[in-house]
């Protein structure tokens, strides 16, 4: 049988390859930041700080691949309290400081 491939962008602009070789299926899934790490540069300029009237801060932005990837290593669903820790966790870590908007 040959090796084939699948590849298309879903709805929420995430590209997927879905890959036949030797037998096995492959599904990667990768996400463009760019416009991403944008936005958080501008909520860095203009988010509140949660000084004065604001009543909120804005943490930080993770992306869906990169919260999909969390999910996975935590073994809890997103938006579950202990993803929340794990994230959390993750966002403090220098790796990821980019996806920081007024930190935690």
């Amino acid at each position: 049988m040959a090796d084939s491939a699948l590849r298309f962008v879903n709805p929420d602009g995430i590209r997927e390859t879905i890959q036949v070789e030797d037998g096995r299926v492959w599904h990667r899934r990768e996400q463009d930041l760019d416009d991403d790490l944008r936005w958080i540069r501008h909520l860095q300029d203009t988010a509140p700080s949660k000084h004065g009237d604001a009543d909120w801060r804005h943490v930080g932005s993770i992306p869906l691949v990169i919260a999909e990837k969390w999910s996975r290593e935590c073994g809890a669903a997103i938006g579950t309290q202990e993803w929340l820790v794990y994230s959390r966790q993750k966002l403090m870590d220098g790796e990821f400081a980019a996806f920081r908007v007024k930190g935690i």
